[in-house]
């Protein structure tokens, strides 16, 4: 597992052999702005095209920030619709430990429905064996 980008809040490794992308979320989600959001999210979709991986796996224990609903509409054209044109088959999310913002992963998430399949785990070993089917 190589680690392929890194900032504050966030961190994305890559294995190529299960052509899978990894996001490790930090607590500092908490504390960022829209502008933060949109960032990072711009990266992600940078590491999509370079790195085109079939598998997503976000990792969203710490994950804390509140996507507001104009953030998830417009994540709909910036993110998921860029995960389709690349191909990604699954996004597997490991579920925030704090409910408000699972609530809002989720709804953010929902957005995507129709671009991708999409599945919330507790486990990462559950997300696996669902990458695996």
């Amino acid at each position: 597992m190589n680690l392929i980008y890194n900032n504050k809040f966030l961190e994305i490794y890559f294995e190529i052999e299960k052509s899978l992308m990894i996001f490790q979320w930090e607590k500092i989600t908490e504390e960022a702005s829209e502008k933060d959001f949109k960032e990072w999210n711009g990266n992600i979709v940078k590491m999509i095209e370079i790195y085109r991986p079939k598998f997503v796996l976000s990792i969203n224990i710490d994950y804390l920030f509140i996507i507001t609903v104009e953030l998830q509409e417009w994540s709909v054209k910036n993110i998921f619709e860029i995960f389709q044109k690349y191909d990604v088959k699954k996004l597997a999310m490991i579920e925030s430990e704090d409910f408000i913002s699972q609530i809002s992963l989720e709804q953010f998430a929902d957005e995507s429905d129709e671009l991708l399949l999409t599945r919330y785990f507790v486990e990462k070993e559950e997300a696996m064996k669902w990458f695996k089917k």
